[in-house]
């Protein structure tokens, strides 16, 4: 099951469980939904100004609790690497150097990775929510001007990698659906069984 809120009037907030993503059982044209929202009087799309020029993002340093800062960082740039390997992505990402001091905030215009290992960003204890990204966007036009993706260390078990223990949490599968949900994209709308109908996918 996936968990997502509302999109506030300056900020959205999707929080996701994610689903094994099963490539080639559905249409790659339905993957997703770009995030819209109403001014009234037009509907606004959710969207990055020049995202081929690289979208920046900075990853902090500490990392996760459950591997180490150079390993749970090389699962987040990869994972930005599988958008911008889609063929007809006109996407890129810029990665900033990683930070000691950078929270996670809706107003600093910095692009955040953070792996919250006491709840302070994630919420009530024994959360569903594996991770969650908050979007700040202007409303005249949507464009995003700040987008953090909080890690849900304190409940969840992150791991990376081709062996997966059982309990953990794929890292880069994780990431990958957030950054999709970074790029201003919403949640497949297929219908199906929850166990295999696919979520956001990288087409």
């Amino acid at each position: 099951p996936l968990r997502a809120t509302m999109p506030g009037r300056r900020s959205l907030a999707c929080l996701s469980l994610l689903l094994t993503l099963l490539a080639g059982a559905f249409d790659p044209c339905g993957a997703f939904l770009i995030q819209t929202f109403s001014t009234g009087s037009r509907i606004v799309h959710v969207s990055w100004r020049n995202p081929e020029q690289g979208i920046p993002f900075v990853i902090h340093s500490a990392g996760s609790d459950d591997m180490s800062p150079q390993t749970s960082s090389a699962a987040l740039r990869a994972s930005f690497q599988i958008w911008e390997d889609v063929p007809t992505a006109r996407i890129s990402f810029a990665a900033e150097e990683e930070s000691q001091t950078l929270l996670p905030s809706s107003n600093d215009g910095r692009n955040l990775l953070y792996f919250d290992e006491t709840g302070r960003y994630v919420g009530a204890r024994g959360t569903s929510v594996i991770a969650v990204t908050r979007i700040e966007w202007n409303d005249s036009d949507g464009r995003i001007r700040d987008a953090d993706i909080i890690f849900n260390g304190r409940d969840f078990t992150f791991a990376t990698g081709s062996d997966i223990p059982r309990g953990a949490i794929d890292l880069q599968d994780v990431a990958s659906h957030e950054i999709g949900h970074f790029l201003g994209l919403d949640h497949t709308p297929l219908d199906g069984p929850t166990d295999i109908r696919p979520t956001m996918n990288p087409f």
